[in-house]
This record gives structure tokens, sequence and C-alpha cells, in this order.
């Protein structure tokens, strides 16, 4: 007989011995799941990504596995074991979800419409979003279920979830055989999951059709044919794949065969596509992953390891690799080989652009160096990463008519680098307004634009500059005196009278996107924390860095995110929240000893100093020594780690005595700093406007 008691709902724990049963569960319906490795189960139980029922026997009854990306949850697997359907559970572990993810905009699923399953999402609130055509054999159409937390349409907004710009993954011809011909084998079967057509697109290079003309067999021939119908196909222009092709030719050997100059080719236009992986089985195009990856930002890898690892690819974006070496430089004068060199670097070939069309873009800013600053990014080996105009025409604003990023690794962090510092530069120049009016963008710039707060009016991108450091009321005020945009009333409706509190994810949100606005909302914690000089150089001030013999690590100079170590003793900060980095004294280096950067910390985590460097390890300046230090030498010795984003330097550094006056005005005692000290919203908005002249009240 069947036990009444209602199973437990709970988290399971890093160190469960749950998962086995979670996994058998998870076989049991994998009808209906799809493939998932074990590899990819125990990367959810890692970080807590699995909510299960358990039964008073200890056995898993029902789970729900789910992934936290681009502000949003997807539902991976949603599983009730039948004897155990119709208590409610698959309600209880999605309330238990919800309340684990409520930082998030969202939640949303792909799930086949023939499914039994497609009843229950209505039930449970989500909304029909959309159809497609799904990965099975059969064809059947998935629908795309979501459900909003709430979220404003501002988020929205910024979230940019148009399905287009999902990463594509072109797909090898040996992988697409495979899933032809043998979908369920478990090194491709999991590629055909539901959950993962929501965040990549499995493409095919245009390459395919000629892997596929070389068999002898007709019918075979259009059997491949009519399955390649089922992917996306990628053409990239001519001229850019011949670019690309010549470049990547000392990867292959001397004297090609056939079926090497095939892969030479299907590798360029992979590249030139400008795809974010690479999918295949050949061991000789995996060995060649490390030189790709750091020249042109493509990650060649395996079928299983995209799915197991697919956040921590998702989320290279946000990182800028450590090969990368770049300095920001003003371009004075360029004569007219130096045009050309451009034109072989930016020109955008995938758009079939003129070559004459963007000369004399190039040759049209370089004619009014009064009113247009050329600049470029480029590597210590001189070749060119980015290359922008800030055209200052306009005294109420700055135009950016040529916005070009070239493909690579580091191509979605210096889109937004570039962005970045355009928005810092009008504010500091007291503009209103910055235009983006670059006809052809490059791929990684749409989802950087939305992230920082442009909206894309009549073909053009703008944002508002608010500088404005204040109370809801204030910024209100600041927001209404501009001219109305989606972000902008979004905003309004947010911080109008009578909306009620306000929470600390939502007060961070509003930050990134209206920033260099600031709200000083008592929701949102303040902390002054201590960092070395030497820290702070590699993590966020470049001017620091200038005074460093060797400079800061590029990589951290140009990443929207870091991560900060400290020892996991109180005060214990809870994300979010805002940083003020308080530099401590450096012998010989000037501008030390004071308030210098403020940051919004995305997390806060403690645990063995051996998971937090292994977690984190993409993102911060340390290395394995200094962890094992700040943990007293023991690979298990508990440490915390700040993971922040969106630092801005201060324009004028507060002296230590600068901040105690500040302090003492708001009734808090002298303070060396030993340790991050929490200040409240109205004493940072008098640290940040204290630093920052353009800022005011009002």
């Amino acid at each position: 007989m069947l036990d009444s008691r209602q199973p437990v709902i709970g988290t399971l724990p890093r160190d469960s011995n749950l998962l086995p049963s979670v996994i058998t569960l998870g076989k049991r319906y994998s009808r209906y799941l799809g493939q998932f490795p074990g590899g990819a189960y125990r990367d959810a139980l890692e970080k807590g990504r699995i909510i299960a029922a358990v039964t008073a026997e200890g056995d898993v009854c029902a789970y729900l596995l789910y992934r936290v990306s681009r502000e949003h949850t997807t539902i991976v697997h949603l599983c009730v074991d039948a004897t155990y359907q119709g208590r409610g559970l698959a309600r209880t572990l999605f309330d238990a979800m919800r309340a684990q993810t409520n930082e998030c905009h969202g939640a949303r699923l792909s799930c086949r419409r023939d499914f039994p399953a497609s009843s229950l999402w209505p039930r449970l609130g989500f909304i029909h979003a959309r159809e497609r055509p799904g990965r099975s054999k059969a064809g059947s159409l998935l629908t795309d279920w979501y459900y909003s937390y709430g979220a404003p349409d501002l988020f929205t907004i910024a979230a940019g979830e148009d399905p287009n710009l999902r990463p594509s993954a072109v797909l090898d011809a040996n992988v697409v055989f495979d899933l032809q011909d043998q979908p369920d084998r478990r090194q491709v079967g999991s590629l055909s999951a539901d959950w993962l057509s929501s965040e990549i697109e499995l493409c095919i290079a245009d390459e395919m059709l000629n892997e596929i003309g070389r068999a002898s067999d007709a019918h075979e021939r259009s059997r491949r044919r009519a399955f390649l119908n089922t992917f996306k196909q990628l053409t990239p222009g001519a001229e850019e794949a011949e670019r690309v092709l010549s470049e990547i030719r000392h990867f292959f050997p001397a004297k090609m065969s056939v079926s090497d100059e095939s892969d030479h080719r299907h590798l360029a236009k992979a590249i030139a596509s400008e795809a974010a992986f690479f999918v295949t089985f050949d061991e000789k195009q995996l060995g060649r992953a490390k030189d790709i990856e750091a020249r042109y930002g493509l990650l060649i890898l395996k079928p299983l390891d995209l799915v197991v690892r697919l956040d921590a690819h998702l989320r290279q974006a946000e990182y800028v690799p450590a090969r990368v070496a770049g300095c920001l430089s003003s371009v004075a004068r360029i004569g007219g080989s130096e045009i050309q060199a451009l034109s072989r670097r930016f020109q955008n070939f995938s758009r079939r652009e003129p070559k004459g069309a963007f000369e004399a873009a190039v040759a049209s800013a370089l004619s009014d160096p009064r009113s247009k600053q050329t600049c470029v990014i480029s590597q210590p080996d001189g070749r060119q990463d980015a290359l922008f105009v800030w055209d200052r025409s306009q005294e109420d604003r700055i135009c950016v008519p040529l916005f070009r990023i070239a493909n690579g690794a580091v191509a979605d962090g210096l889109a937004h680098y570039v962005l970045w510092q355009t928005v810092a530069q009008a504010a500091r120049e007291r503009r209103r307004i910055v235009e983006i009016t670059e006809p052809v963008l490059h791929s990684s710039a749409d989802s950087a634009l939305r992230q920082i707060g442009f909206v894309d009016v009549d073909g053009l991108w703008r944002k508002h500059v608010l500088t404005v450091c204040g109370t809801r009321e204030q910024v209100l005020e600041a927001i209404r005196s501009r001219e109305s945009d989606r972000v902008l009333d979004s905003a309004a409706s947010i911080l109008a009278p009578g909306s009620g509190r306000i929470d600390a994810h939502t007060v961070a949100r509003l930050e990134k996107l209206l920033w260099p606005a600031r709200v000083a909302e008592s929701s949102l914690e303040t902390w002054i924390v201590p960092i070395k000089p030497h820290w702070a150089a590699h993590l966020f001030d470049e001017r620091l860095a200038d005074q460093d013999l060797f400079g800061a690590d590029p990589r951290l100079a140009l990443s929207l995110r870091n991560v900060y170590y400290r020892s996991a003793g109180p005060p214990h900060i809870q994300a979010p929240a805002r940083i003020l980095w308080y530099v401590s004294s450096g012998k010989g280096l000037m501008g030390t000893g004071a308030l210098r950067a403020v940051s919004l910390l995305d997390e806060a985590v403690r645990g063995p100093a051996k998971e937090l460097f292994s977690r984190f390890r993409r993102l911060g300046a340390y290395e394995w020594k200094h962890i094992l230090a700040a943990a007293g030498g023991d690979p298990h010795g508990l440490i915390a780690g700040l993971s922040f984003t969106h630092t801005e330097l201060l324009s004028t550094p507060l002296s230590f005595q600068e901040v105690q006056s500040i302090l003492f005005a708001h009734g808090m005692k002298r303070n060396t700093f030993p340790g991050p000290v929490r200040v409240a919203a109205g004493c940072f908005a008098d640290l940040y406007r204290a630093a920052n002249a353009t800022h005011t009240s009002d």
C-alpha cells in the first residue's frame, strides 16, 4: 500500500547521497526527459539546482532540475514518479524553485506538444510563448512556455530575449551523421534534449553539403540532405571565409587530403559565421581547440562537454581571456595604407559590406579630428580588436558612427567595455545622450547594448545619461526631465509613488540599466570593502595599474565580472549589494589610502578554498597559491568569494580623512577599515557625490 505521508521537499546538498536515486528516476522517464549525462546531474547538484521530494523510506519520488542563465531559470527536468502523481508535488517543487530564484525575471521550458506534461504547464501558470519544430525523429512540435515572476517590462527589455540571439553551435559531419543514424547514442543524444534548444541553436555550415556530395550512393546523398533541412544553415560572406581560411592554414598538414581540406573549410566557415561552438568527435579538430579559441573565441568541443559545462560556456562572454593584452589608444592620423589594413580587419564581410563604404566611413572620421576621436584597442603584437569613433559635433551627446569589434575570443567583453567607457566619457563631459549610429553592428553588440540600457529608436541605439545619485524621488524627477523611451518609462513606473518598496534585486537591476544614475535606496546594502593596491590595480583600477611596473592583467581590466577573495569571518555580506572599494595605503603609490571605485556585488559565496577556486577560476587575478594563503594553508579551509560587476572608477578618489568626515556626519565612528563596513543609503549618496563632481541629487 502506498504511504499516505507527503514526501519531504528540499534542495539536495552538494554531498547528498541521493543523486543516484535522482539519476535512476530520470532514466526511468528518459522517454520524456531525453538523455542527460551523469556529469550534468553532478554539475547541477554542485550548484544546488536539484530540488527533490524524498519519501519516508529515503527514496526520491520526484525532482526538479533547473539552470540559471541570462537572469532566467530554465526547467531542465520536472519528473514525478507515476505512483506519486496527483499529490501536487509538481506544484510544490516549482514553488520551491521560484523561492530559490526570486531574483530572476522568470522561468522557461520547452516541451513537446504530444507529451502528457503539456497540460500541466498552464495549470502552473505558464504562458504558451511560441512553437517550433523539435529535434525528435518524429519531428514533433515543441512548445516554449514562459512564467513571469512579475518583473517589470524594464528588465524584459534589457534581457534581449530574442530567440535569434541564441549562440550558434556548428555541428561537424560526424556529429550530424550520428544524430541521424544513432540518435540514442549517449554521446549525441543529449543534443536533442528539448531544454537545450532554448539555450543554443544547433546549426550546420554549408560545407556539410560538400561532405554529403562526396558519397557515392544517390539515395544516401538524398537521405542526408533531407536531414540537413532540420538545421539552420550558416553561410558566411565569401571574402570573410577566404580570409579566415588563409589565417588558419598553418593548423593543417602541408599536404592535405580531401578530408583535411573539408575540415579546413568547415572550421573556417564556423569561425567566419561568428558561431560560438564547433561540436565534433574529430580528435584533430579538438587538438586545435586551444589555439582557435585564443585567436577567434570559437570553442571546439565534444557534444557531452558542451552539455555538461554549458553554464560555463555561455558565461564566456563575461570573461576576457588571459592571453589578451589590450590597451586603449587614440589614433590621430592614419594614412591610406593604414585604412586598408583596418578594412581587412573590420570590414563586415558577413553582411556584404562594400569595402569602399567602410573606408569612406573611416576617412570621414579622420578628416574631422576636432569633433571626432578615432580609437582602437590593440594587442601587443599589433593586432587590432576594436575600432570606434566618438563624434562630439553635437553639444549634448556623443555619437558613435563607427563601432567595430573583430571576431575573436574577446568580442563580447570588448563590446561591453567600449560601450561602458563611452557612457562614462559622456557623463564626465556632462553630455545627456549617447547614440550608436553604426549601421553594421557586430553580433556581440546587441546584447551588450540592451544590458547597459540602450533602446533601439528608429534604427539607432540611444541611451540617456543620467548623472543623478539620490532617493527614488530624485531619480524619478531626473527621468521625467528627459524624452520618453521604453527604459525610462518602465523605470519611472517602478520608482513612482505608491508602487511600494523596491527590493534589493530590483534596485541593482535599475542601476545596471540606468547607470550612471544611482538609486540610494536602503534595500540595497552598501559596504566599504578594503582591498590591497596590488589587487585593486589588477581587478579594476587602471590608474593604479599605470604606476605598476607590470601594469594590470588586461583580461581583468576589460572583464565585466571579477572576483575578490577574503576571509570567511564576519561580517557576512549578502548579494546583491554595492561595494565601495577602499584601497589601503601602498608604499610609493599615489592615490592609495582612498575610496576609489564602486561595484555591484552579484554573488557572495562562502566555502572551502578548493571549491571556490574551481568555481571562480576564470574570473579572478588570483592563483591557487593566493587562495591557499587566504585559507591559512588548508585547501578545505573556509574563505569568502565576492563576485562583482559594473565597476566604476570614482572621478575623484576620497582620501581617508574625507571618508571619515562623511562617516562622522552620518553618526558613524572613525574606522580604519580592517574589514568590510556597512554604510547607510544616505551616507553612500554623500560619499558617491563627493567623489563624482558630475553627479547631483537632482
